[in-house]
């Protein structure tokens, strides 16, 4: 048995959580000697409960431990151990950064430029508004949106990355084999195509009330930021805001109206000093990672593009449909359409749901 499938093994064990595995990490020197203790021996290890010391000792058939992995394998779930080199980056940073990560999807290496979107089940509608601007933004510029899945806010960001043809990671508080709320299903196919489904649970973990604010430090720990759209003066979603500030993440809040019950914590969080947010240059101006990152193409690329694309892309400094490109030009509409297929084969523009194009980010 070698490290990381020590982690993996007692990750699944009855009656581990975080600071448990933290602490065997990190307090045993060989940790793969836990897999060849003696009864006493294990009973003689320091600060963690009974329940773990007694599926320390008893469950330790190899044969089992690899059909786990086998089945884990077959359902599509990919495990990653802290020691391995996929790891994320950001996570591994934390102060209790997960030992082990399950992945349906795929994590890909620019999924480290990532902000994470998150507010309430019960959401208004401008919070819903702002989550789907917002992730929108963020996603045309080639960032990537985490989230929780949740109904409200975290399905409204992840359903704008998704329909703006980004990427999104969801973060589950369950297994990542268990969808929930069942109603997510769709959403939740979607991620897995076109980005990460993640969780620190095994496959098969239920969804219990302690486990949601527990997976928020991921959430938080995948990004160089978080925005919180809205919170109550006492929502859940403030936890995430308090793991920004432990990880040492930028934490940004959407301005609400003073009398609604859903802007009390956000507003609360702006007079805290969290950066207010009115639209996206709040975020790439404050965040080091992303400057630099904006709408367009470089100089040098400019000099291939013919005369009416130069025009096309210079009239597009917010999404808009041919239509309105060609009246803003003065082009027929047909000369329009097939320039910005050109130019969506070129990869300077995206397509979008309806009709609408966007220009295509670049990083300087």
């Amino acid at each position: 048995m070698k490290e990381r499938d020590i982690l993996i093994w007692l990750n699944g064990l009855a009656g581990i959580n975080n600071r448990y595995m933290e602490k065997l990490d990190s307090e045993i020197e060989d940790i793969t000697s836990l897999w060849h203790m003696d009864r006493a021996e294990v009973e003689a290890i320091e600060g963690i409960g009974k329940t773990l010391k007694r599926s320390m000792a008893s469950c330790r058939d190899i044969e089992s431990y690899r059909e786990m992995l086998e089945n884990t394998k077959k359902q599509g779930i990919d495990i990653l151990t802290i020691r391995d080199v996929g790891y994320p980056k950001s996570l591994r940073e934390i102060p209790d950064a997960p030992r082990v990560l399950y992945i349906k999807g795929e994590l890909k290496p620019e999924d480290e430029l990532a902000i994470s979107v998150v507010g309430p089940r019960k959401a208004s509608q401008y919070g819903l508004w702002a989550a789907e601007t917002l992730a929108r933004e963020l996603s045309v510029r080639g960032i990537t949106v985490v989230s929780g899945m949740a109904l409200g806010v975290d399905a409204a960001a992840h359903m704008a990355a998704l329909d703006s043809g980004g990427r999104t990671v969801a973060v589950l508080g369950t297994g990542v084999d268990v969808v929930y709320p069942s109603k997510n299903r769709h959403l939740y196919e979607r991620i897995i195509q076109n980005g990460a489904v993640i969780s620190e649970f095994p496959p098969g973990t239920k969804g219990l009330p302690y486990r949601f604010p527990q997976r928020n430090r991921i959430v938080s720990g995948l990004s160089v930021g978080t925005i919180i759209v809205e919170a109550g003066e006492k929502s859940g979603t403030l936890t995430t805001a308090q793991h920004c500030l432990d990880q040492g993440r930028e934490v940004f809040a959407v301005p609400g109206n003073i009398n609604s019950v859903y802007s009390k914590g956000t507003n609360s969080l702006i007079q805290d000093g969290a950066k207010l947010v009115m639209d996206i240059d709040d975020i790439l101006s404050e965040v080091k990672d992303l400057e630099g990152l904006s709408l367009g193409v470089r100089a040098e690329e400019m000099e291939s593009l013919s005369s009416l694309e130069k025009r096309v892309l210079g009239v597009m400094v917010e999404p808009m449909g041919a239509e309105l490109i060609s009246i803003a030009l003065g082009e027929p509409l047909p000369d329009v359409m097939g320039i910005l297929t050109v130019l969506e084969i070129k990869g300077k523009v995206k397509r979008w749901k309806g009709g609408v194009f966007c220009r295509v980010k670049i990083i300087s």
